[in-house]
């Protein structure tokens, strides 16, 4: 059969200058597969570059093992959500063309990331192209879920929608979904305040077109400088430019998603 590892990190419609995966599957021989999709912080960023093996310590390794499943990681440093909810369609295409996936469930868990990076990547080959009309935050995100929804059904999976450190309430559906991202959830350990999220300020010409008022996100970026002053400093991310979550994090966050996922799906 096709290796999915393969598929995914050579073979993929993915596979183009600007958005390669890096897809890691641990076969255990288990009846369910429990799969997870993000960014860097699903990806493990700054873990090797600070002694850490990475893949051991990434907090959908340590969920597959409390939930006892097969495990599938799809990942990609500054992933866009549009990227990230495009895998479920390559999900769909690898397993109608090589009849892989066969589980008794399938779980999907993603996590999603910050509004606007689907600017930096390129999508002109695809019908969900966010240049060719660019829409408030709230607006493309609903448009993602309503596009992956027939695949979803395709694939036969579960699916919960989990955040890292941008807020929920940009997110507007019917989805199961975590209300806590993962960086309120750090600041809950830490018992510290938890201000804001930490807004999207990329791409500013495009969120002019879109309506946006930038003194709000002018605002919002004030307090996250804050709070990624006590990122820093704490146990539980590294001391860096992008604050990525160190091993304890990504076992608080993996934790954090086995206690409350059965109220969730």
């Amino acid at each position: 059969m096709h290796n999915i590892e393969y598929h995914f990190n050579k073979d993929s419609i993915n596979v183009t200058e600007h958005i390669n995966p890096v897809c890691n599957y641990s076969n255990q021989g288990k009846d369910k597969l429990l799969i997870t999709i993000g960014d860097s912080w699903t990806w493990g960023d700054n873990l090797s570059n600070n002694g850490y093996k990475r893949i051991p310590n990434l907090w959908g390794n340590h969920l597959s093992k409390l939930l006892d499943t097969d495990w599938l990681n799809i990942a990609r440093r500054g992933a866009s959500n549009l990227w990230i909810f495009y895998q479920i369609e390559e999900l769909v295409r690898y397993k109608n063309n090589y009849k892989g996936l066969n589980y008794e469930h399938i779980q999907i868990i993603v996590c999603c990331t910050e509004w606007g990076r689907e600017y930096s990547e390129d999508w002109k080959w695809h019908v969900m192209d966010p240049g060719q009309d660019p829409k408030p935050p709230v607006m493309q995100n609903f448009d993602i879920l309503n596009y992956c929804r027939p695949y979803l059904d395709q694939l036969g999976a579960d699916i919960l929608i989990t955040h890292n450190f941008c807020d929920s309430s940009f997110w507007i559906h019917s989805m199961p979904q975590l209300e806590k991202n993962w960086v309120e959830v750090t600041c809950e350990k830490l018992q510290c305040k938890y201000d804001y999220v930490i807004p999207t300020i990329i791409h500013y010409e495009n969120l002019k077109k879109t309506g946006v008022d930038l003194q709000f996100i002018t605002d919002m970026t004030e307090k996250s400088i804050k709070l990624l002053d006590v990122l820093r400093s704490c146990e539980y991310n590294f001391d860096t430019d992008s604050p990525h979550p160190t091993p304890a994090s990504h076992k608080l966050w993996a934790q954090y998603i086995f206690n409350n996922m059965k109220d969730s799906i």
